[in-house]
């Protein structure tokens, strides 16, 4: 299948999140093609769960078909912990930001590393697609610091149309 080059562009659209860390850590980073740069969850250990998530705000509906995603590990310079143990993940679209409808959800996700995912249907054309974090791989303690505050770090997100025709199918 033939795919567009990546839509999560300024010119495209905005950036949109639950929340992020801090300033450092804005939602904008996840799309700006660096991988040295990431956006990260004000959302920390269970408080992740179908809470934390990341998307996109295009400026006209897109029917979406494809997401990449790069997820991440690093130190804060304040030293907290920040990590991409998401094992589950929820793709949702919504018209306006606030009402989501479910599309698929991905399990066994790698803990780093570059992630793609196939839409296994069309769904139909919507502003707001994202990412929503529903599992973490483990819950880590180190002996040093104790538990650690972990947050869902991404460096990448991309999203892609399929070049053959958008179906409409509306399912909740």
């Amino acid at each position: 299948m033939r795919y567009s080059s990546n839509l999560c562009k300024s010119n495209y659209g905005s950036a949109v999140s639950s929340g992020s860390l801090s300033s450092a850590y804005n939602p904008k980073y996840a799309f700006d093609d660096k991988h040295d740069t990431c956006w990260a969850s004000s959302q920390r250990h269970g408080d992740r769960r179908r809470k934390a998530w990341l998307g996109y705000c295009f400026d006209s509906p897109r029917c979406i078909s494809k997401v990449v995603l790069y997820q991440h590990r690093l130190d804060t310079a304040g030293g907290e912990k920040v990590a991409p143990s998401a094992k589950t993940l929820d793709i949702d679209c919504s018209d306006d930001g606030s009402t989501w409808h479910f599309v698929q959800q991905h399990t066994n996700v790698p803990f780093s590393g570059r992630v793609e995912f196939s839409l296994a249907r069309s769904i139909g054309k919507y502003r707001y697609w994202r990412l929503m974090f529903v599992e973490e791989w483990m819950n880590y303690q180190n002996p040093t610091y104790g538990a650690i505050a972990y947050c869902w770090a991404i460096n990448e997100l991309q999203m892609f149309e399929s070049m053959s025709n958008c179906t409409m199918i509306v399912c909740d």
